[in-house]
């Protein structure tokens, strides 16, 4: 412990107005070498980056770290690295950016600086935009074997991301969650999704919202859904299905899934991003269909057979969208109680009263016969 004099003026009537009391203060030199966890909020203007390395330079073997931006005079560039370079231990991190409107680039630094495969947990609140892909590839693919947990939100108006190389790189991840909220948070795009194989097997929760995802509207042209049967695709509805089969191959393949939110992304009239209020009347074209020979609607349903653990169903899955209102349902809510033993909510419809007849009876199955607490429908969407 290094210990110094400082001169400290005491308001004593006795002394003079000149008169100087010395009073010993300590001030800490050692490295707090047991210290394993930190959080670090409310980092003000003031703060440089030699206050910065001073602080972050005593504390080598933090493993838990939660910071809630850094802003200011910080020279990011270079705190990130430096970060890592003097707490080499890092396994798990937290880091929230105040400045919502501006990109923060110092956890993905602090990441790609660190020693190889090491962290298990990110999650991240703030900006991130398909401008910044190199740099989430390189801290993301830097870790890919060990990340267990990613999280990743925001409370400015949507943005674009990419995710493929989460999906194609994360073996072992369990959590992914990039979630959007009517017009603000982060959005990836169909193409994005099925760029490469997913091999993160292992997930247990995702949480997407995911743009590109509505069949193509013809000029007067009624929607595949409405057409007399047996039903004509064009071959561009034909394209955009196969590319939907994709994305439901790839998710049915998920077969340790328990909670999945999946969400459908539309543009308003001034091209800014939005998921619909509570996802009420959206769904996935023909997701929650089996497939109809006989008809010719297209139906996918049979896709998500290996979701055996599935518990939780959110997002655009409404039974009462505008695609599956004439759907007649027995042939879907018997797959489902076949199919999906685990399954114990689900946001089919929008209010109780409008589950319909084949629901209710899934309802009973799994709320009377299994004694479980099973709701079809679900009025605010997670």
């Amino acid at each position: 412990m290094n210990v110094k004099h400082y001169p400290v003026r005491e308001p004593n009537e006795s002394q003079g107005e000149d008169s100087e009391e010395f009073v010993t203060l300590a001030r800490r030199q050692e490295p707090l070498s047991n210290l394993e966890e930190l959080k670090v909020h409310g980092v003000c203007d003031w703060l440089t980056t030699i206050n910065i390395r001073s602080m972050f330079a005593h504390c080598p073997n933090i493993k838990k770290l939660e910071v809630s931006g850094i802003t200011g005079q910080g020279d990011i560039d270079a705190v990130g690295p430096f970060i890592g370079k003097v707490c080499p231990k890092i396994e798990w991190l937290k880091y929230d950016n105040p400045v919502l409107w501006r990109h923060d680039p110092l956890p993905l630094k602090l990441m790609e600086s660190l020693p190889a495969q090491q962290v298990n947990m990110f999650i991240y609140s703030g900006i991130i935009t398909t401008a910044d892909s190199l740099g989430v590839r390189a801290a993301i693919q830097h870790h890919s074997t060990t990340l267990r947990h990613i999280r990743i939100d925001s409370s400015t108006s949507s943005q674009k991301m990419s995710a493929s190389v989460i999906f194609k790189e994360c073996c072992n991840l369990e959590e992914l969650s990039i979630s959007i909220y009517s017009t603000t948070g982060h959005y990836i795009t169909l193409e994005d999704a099925l760029e490469s194989p997913w091999t993160c097997a292992k997930l247990r929760r995702l949480e997407l919202g995911i743009s590109g995802c509505e069949v193509p509207i013809e000029p007067e042209v009624l929607p595949y859904y409405s057409r007399p049967i047996p039903i004509t695709i064009s071959d561009a509805e034909t394209s955009h299905f196969a590319q939907l089969e994709q994305l439901y191959k790839q998710i049915g393949a998920l077969t340790s899934l328990q909670h999945l939110n999946l969400r459908m992304v539309s543009f308003n009239e001034h091209g800014q991003a939005f998921v619909g209020q509570s996802d009420e009347h959206q769904s996935f074209p023909g997701w929650l269909r089996l497939q109809d020979s006989l008809t010719g609607r297209p139906g996918y349903l049979q896709l998500l057979s290996g979701l055996k653990q599935l518990e939780y169903l959110e997002g655009s899955v409404r039974m009462d969208s505008v695609e599956n209102k004439e759907l007649e349902g027995w042939r879907e809510a018997k797959w489902m109680e076949e199919n999906w033993p685990s399954l114990r909510r689900a946001q089919f419809f929008a209010r109780k009263t409008d589950v319909s007849t084949p629901f209710l009876w899934l309802l009973y199955k799994r709320e009377i016969l299994d004694k479980t607490d099973f709701r079809l429908w679900d009025l605010y969407a997670c």
